[in-house]
């Protein structure tokens, strides 16, 4: 993956965004949100960047939901908006929709090699770009004007040396805040020991088991009086701050010719039905991650198997670090 330029969009208000992304959680926008703003980008400013786009970092700061706990509910729901009522005197039904506010930074990756007379020029109209988008349907508000959440444009080294010098530049202005890496090998061993409990256990049991919090009882025993029984509870610890995912789409059907599917919303492109898929995502701090390539999202298309995914390399580049450090020690 060559990158040439990086450009960094720090302290970004979104107001409204999407909260559920996937049929099965709610809370921060998928991937392919943040993927498909960095692609829509490129559309926007062809003229700058006509290579592409190699991936796009994603850092939250701030995630607020909009909900409310009803009185007398233990349970939260999200804040809806009212309609107008219809002529019968009721409010038409409506698809239940969850919004919330949150203040994100975006490290974007360029395959253009942006020329340093004209970095102002480009950043300009980047900015303008931007406040003219929306993020997973959330409006975006600039920060203000400072030199701590002023957008960079940094040309990227060659060697790998001084890429990790210039990313660990970058990490330290993405702090206070925690990244957002795919973590498929989490997946992987919660499956592993599920397995040895439950042989039926599947992936999608993996997925969830990291989206639960497990309470456990130990039995104490009063020696001087056995008949009364007491527990101590605890709570199962997690390894990480490990999140259910959605991380793309897989077709359930055949790649229909544009026009044949009524009712959707392009008709000048091919249209075919899927379903989402989920994975284990990870929150870290930018200071644990050591380069660049580990924070970036990227689009992944496999016509064959139909698969529509956003990738992450941060455990191929994890274990590649692993072994460089071993062969040096």
């Amino acid at each position: 993956m060559a990158i040439h330029t990086v450009c960094l969009l720090p302290r970004l208000d979104l107001t409204a965004a999407n909260a559920v992304s996937g049929p099965m959680s709610w809370g921060f926008p998928a991937p392919t949100a943040f993927t498909g703003f960095a692609h829509a980008l490129q559309l926007q400013l062809k003229d700058w960047i006509q290579e592409g786009v190699a991936g796009v970092g994603i850092v939250c700061h701030r995630f607020d939901p909009q909900i409310s706990q009803p009185s007398g509910s233990r349970t939260f729901v999200f804040c809806l908006n009212r309609h107008p009522v219809g002529k019968d005197g009721k409010p038409p039904s409506i698809v239940e929709e969850g919004k919330a506010n949150l203040e994100i930074s975006l490290v974007i990756a360029l395959k253009d090699d942006i020329d340093t007379d004209d970095k102002d020029d480009f950043l300009e109209a980047l900015m303008n770009t931007v406040a003219r988008m929306r993020i997973a349907g959330g409006s975006i508000r600039l920060p203000e004007n400072s030199w701590r959440n002023r957008p960079e444009l940094l040309h990227w080294a060659d060697d790998l040396k001084t890429q990790k010098e210039q990313f660990r530049t970058v990490s330290r202005k993405l702090l206070p805040g925690f990244a957002l890496v795919l973590r498929n090998d989490r997946m992987q061993q919660t499956l592993g020991v599920l397995k040895q409990q439950d042989d039926s256990a599947s992936a999608l049991d993996a997925v969830l088991e990291h989206g639960r919090m497990r309470f456990f009882a130990e039995r104490v025993v009063d020696p001087k009086d056995e008949s009364q029984d007491k527990a101590n509870w605890s709570v199962k610890r997690k390894q990480g701050w490990t999140v259910p995912l959605p991380v793309g789409y897989a077709s359930i059907s055949e790649l229909y010719d544009p026009g044949v599917v009524r009712n959707v919303r392009d008709k000048t492109v091919p249209f075919q039905f899927v379903e989402s898929l989920y994975s284990i995502g990870e929150w870290l701090g930018p200071h644990r991650i050591d380069r660049l390539e580990q924070l970036l999202w990227t689009h992944q298309h496999d016509a064959e198997k139909g698969l529509y995914l956003c990738q992450n390399d941060y455990e191929r580049y994890l274990a590649a670090e692993s072994i460089e450090s071993t062969v040096s020690e």
